[in-house]
C-alpha cells in the first residue's frame, strides 16, 4: 500500500490522457463505479485531485427507474493508445427476455478543455460505422419536415446523428416508439448549432450531446406505439441543420 484516496467506490479505473489530444500535456484520472471522477496528477505512489468530483453520464429517470452507467473499466495498452471502455447499463430491463441489464456501446473516453475547466467526455468508438446498412441524410429541416422523411423508415437498431439550433422558447424533442428519448431546452445546450448522436438498440437509447459534454441512457420498458422516430413538434420548432440516419446491423450475425 503506498496510498489512499476517498470519495470513490467499487470498480477502480485509473489512467492517463493527453488535454486536446496534445502528448505534452497530460492530465490523470481517476474514476469509480458510478461514472464518478476526479482529474489530477500522479507521482508513481500518490494520486492528487486538482478538480471536484466530476461525472462524465448523467443519471436520467426512465419509466420510474434510475438508468445509468455503471462498473465502466477500460482496456489499457490498445495498439493505437485509445482509451476504450465498456459500462453495464444500470437500471435497463429488456421485455420478455429471461435476463436484465445490458453490457452499453463501447465508447472512448478523452479529456477537453471547456469553460468550466479540463472534462472527461466519452464519445461512441469509430467502429460502430461499420455496423451501418442504409443510410439516410436530409439538411436544412423544419421538425414537420424531417417527420415526413423519419416516417418511412420502420423501427429498428439506428445510430441517429442531428445537428441542430434551438432559440428561446423552443424544445427539441424526440420520441421512438412513443417513447421519449430526447427534450432539450435552450437552457440544456449551447447558443448556436449543437449536436447529438443516438444510438438506439431494443430496449435502450443512449444518447451524446455536443460530443459526449452530456451523455445519459434512456429505456424503454414499455412502447407505446410501432412509429419509429418522431419529433414534436409546433407552430415554431428547433432548426435542424442537418439529420443522419443509419440502421445498424448485429454484430452477433456478421
Amino acid at each position: 500500500r503506498q496510498s489512499h484516496f476517498k470519495d470513490l467506490w467499487e470498480c477502480p479505473d485509473f489512467f492517463e490522457l493527453p488535454v486536446d489530444g496534445d502528448t505534452t500535456n497530460m492530465k490523470w484520472v481517476l474514476h469509480g463505479g458510478s461514472a464518478d471522477y476526479f482529474i489530477g496528477s500522479f507521482d508513481g505512489k500518490k494520486f492528487t485531485a486538482e478538480s471536484n468530483k466530476l461525472n462524465y453520464s448523467e443519471r436520467k429517470e426512465a419509466n420510474g427507474s434510475d438508468v445509468y452507467v455503471y462498473a465502466a473499466e477500460s482496456f489499457s495498452n490498445m495498439p493505437d493508445n485509445r482509451r476504450v471502455q465498456m459500462a453495464w447499463g444500470h437500471g435497463v430491463t429488456f421485455k420478455n427476455m429471461p435476463f436484465t441489464q445490458v453490457m452499453l456501446f463501447p465508447t472512448e473516453f478523452s479529456l477537453i478543455t471547456t469553460t468550466e475547466g479540463i472534462r472527461l467526455v466519452a464519445n461512441p468508438i469509430k467502429e460502430i460505422d461499420e455496423l451501418r446498412s442504409t443510410s439516410y441524410k436530409w439538411s436544412d429541416l423544419t421538425v414537420e419536415e424531417a417527420n415526413k422523411y423519419l416516417n418511412t423508415i420502420k423501427p429498428g437498431a439506428f445510430d441517429v446523428k442531428i445537428t441542430f439550433k434551438i432559440n428561446q422558447g423552443e424544445n427539441l424533442r424526440l420520441r421512438y416508439q412513443g417513447c421519449e428519448i430526447l427534450n432539450l431546452s435552450p437552457d440544456d445546450v449551447s447558443q448556436g448549432d449543437n449536436t447529438a448522436e443516438i444510438l438506439i438498440d431494443n430496449s435502450l437509447a443512449e444518447i451524446f450531446i455536443n460530443h459526449g459534454r452530456r451523455y445519459f441512457i434512456r429505456n424503454f420498458k414499455a412502447l407505446h406505439s410501432e412509429d419509429g422516430l418522431v419529433f414534436d413538434y409546433y407552430k415554431y420548432g428547433p432548426k435542424i441543420n442537418n439529420l443522419e440516419i443509419y440502421t445498424l446491423k448485429s454484430i452477433w450475425n456478421q
